[in-house]
């Protein structure tokens, strides 16, 4: 019997969040979803992170972005404004947020590899994707990435999604519990492609948070063990 592959269709995110990893980590392919409209209020230009001090509360690490076509801007399109500003605001930030983790010197480099990038361009997209495939480096994922702006599906939200597994080589969507909520399940059945539930393991903090603020309190190899046990 042929193996089943694994698809998951997500926006480059900024350091994203655990359970954004964990959906990606699950599949054997993530479709960089960057050919869409840009969300101000989301998670592709931004993070959250807990106070050191009090971590009931928290604060946005946001790269700012100039949007050349306004709103309906996509997430390809976007531009980083002040790169070289906007990495020692970013630095600063990451270093007093998570610099007194245990785990913060196994995970600096890699932090610091994405914040040299800002150094080396200004397409937001390129960054956003950047941070996220470092940390599923980190955590050992052996994955290939793919962009949707370089492939040929199109049509309507789900027949999209549906035809973007088929074209990855996958024959299973993995969705998050949002994506459940808007997705045409019938367009899948259409496609030959089933559909799967992400789920998500325990984080620490907030589950908005970054992914940064798990591995840097329990370290990359618990961080890991959370994610094959989901």
């Amino acid at each position: 019997m042929t193996p089943r592959r694994v698809c998951a269709i997500h926006q480059p995110n900024l350091f994203p969040r655990l359970s954004t990893l964990a959906k990606i980590h699950a599949a054997d392919r993530w479709v960089v979803y960057d050919d869409v409209q840009h969300a101000a209020r989301d998670y592709q230009h931004r993070c959250l992170l807990p106070d050191p001090v009090n971590p009931t509360r928290h604060r946005w690490l946001t790269l700012p972005v100039h949007r050349p076509q306004g709103r309906a801007t996509l997430i390809r399109d976007l531009r980083l404004v002040d790169p070289p500003a906007t990495r020692r605001r970013a630095e600063g930030m990451l270093r007093h947020h998570y610099g007194r983790n245990p785990y913060w010197v196994d995970v600096e480099p890699a932090i610091y590899e994405i914040l040299q990038l800002l150094t080396q361009t200004d397409h937001l997209a390129e960054v956003a994707e950047a941070s996220t495939r470092t940390l599923l480096r980190l955590l050992d994922w052996q994955g290939t990435a793919l962009r949707s702006s370089e492939m040929t599906a199109r049509g309507g939200r789900s027949e999209r999604l549906a035809r973007l597994t088929v074209e990855a080589g996958c024959d299973t969507y993995l969705h998050g519990i949002a994506g459940g909520r808007y997705m045409d399940f019938a367009i899948f059945e259409t496609e030959h492609v089933r559909t799967r539930p992400a789920k998500a393991p325990p984080c620490v903090g907030s589950w908005r948070e970054s992914a940064l603020s798990t591995l840097t309190t329990i370290g990359v190899t618990e961080t890991t063990k959370r994610l094959w046990a989901v």
